[in-house]
């Protein structure tokens, strides 16, 4: 993504939703990475941080 949104990444749900999440490196060996959630809303709107739903 671009802009304040630079760094995450986001995947249709459907033609209105997106997920929009970040991949943190994990420290654990048996893990590739965390995913953290940012928004679960519709992207017509902006980005909703997740505290807000």
């Amino acid at each position: 993504m671009k802009g304040q949104a630079k760094g995450l990444y986001s995947v249709r749900v459907n033609i209105q939703d997106r997920l929009v999440f970040e991949v943190e490196p994990s420290e654990d060996a048996r893990y590739e990475g965390i995913i953290n959630v940012i928004s679960m809303r519709t992207h017509y709107e902006g980005i909703v941080p997740l505290f807000m739903l």
